[in-house]
């Protein structure tokens, strides 16, 4: 009986090793079609433009950086998203910087289009991300405004008429 058992396992073993020969021939066999991946042709990336990408690359590692080591802070509402904007918002004061107050005698301001901030980077040209575009400083937005200055925490925004608006990061 115990005959048997070994002649069993020994042709078990046979099996086996003639399976996982054929096995291998097969995949080496140049007549099996193998399966091809195509990757699509693209257009290598102006060096200015990846320059670009570079800094703003590093400046988000940097904010990364500043976030893990900010005690309790919340970067929730630095989320950019593509929403529009309501398109207008009666102005807060704590919000506002060089409004023109002669004319607040006169008559009452209109009222300043809402804008949002999502995203501040520094860095050598610092970037702000308002109203969902990525704009610096000297860019036109909708409703013929300019960026004038982009801070660490803050953009001041020269609103038609020459009032100006400066927007925080929360």
């Amino acid at each position: 009986m115990k005959y048997v058992f070994v002649a069993v396992n020994g042709l078990a073993l046979v099996a086996l090793g003639l399976g996982a020969f054929l096995l291998s021939r097969v995949s080496a066999d140049p007549m099996v079609p193998s399966a091809t991946v195509r990757v699509p042709a693209t257009q290598p990336i102006p060096p200015q433009e990846q320059a670009r990408l570079d800094e703003l690359a590093t400046e988000l590692d940097r904010f990364a950086l500043f976030m893990e080591s900010a005690p309790g802070a919340d970067a929730t509402g630095l989320l950019a998203t593509a929403q529009e904007p309501p398109d207008v918002l009666v102005p807060r004061p704590d919000l506002l910087a060089d409004v023109d107050r002669d004319q607040a005698d006169e008559q009452p301001p209109a009222p300043l289009p809402r804008r949002q901030l999502s995203v501040v980077l520094d860095g050598p040209r610092p970037t702000a991300v308002v109203d969902g575009r990525v704009v610096q400083e000297g860019d036109r937005l909708p409703g013929e405004a300019e960026v004038l200055r982009i801070d660490t925490d803050s953009v001041v925004i020269a609103e038609r008429g020459g009032r100006r608006q400066r927007l925080v990061a929360r």
